[in-house]
């Protein structure tokens, strides 16, 4: 989501900020997609950390939601983002 009081310029560079709630793991090809560094289940929720990009992400993914697939460490994870929960900053 845009900072309502900026404008960017392509090829700006900007800070992405993206809560770990506001993405999910999904078993269907998304067009985003990491490779699974680590997993914790931590009773209502599952920490995943996933490389993207060349960087690391964590998700947050609630066991009450129902079973999560089993994955293997260096799996591919497809990724499911939520916009609405991102935030763009120019970089300082």
């Amino acid at each position: 989501k845009k900072d309502s009081s900026a404008e960017y310029k392509e090829g700006e560079e900007v800070t992405l900020s993206i809560k770990p709630e506001a993405l999910d793991v999904s078993t269907e090809p998304t067009g985003f997609s990491g490779r699974l560094e680590m997993e914790s289940f931590l009773g209502s929720i599952t920490e995943f950390k996933i490389e993207f990009n060349n960087c690391f992400i964590t998700i947050i993914h609630s066991n009450t939601r129902g079973l999560l697939p089993n994955y293997a460490l260096d799996d591919e994870i497809h990724i499911k983002f939520n916009p609405d929960f991102f935030r763009i900053y120019r970089k300082q």
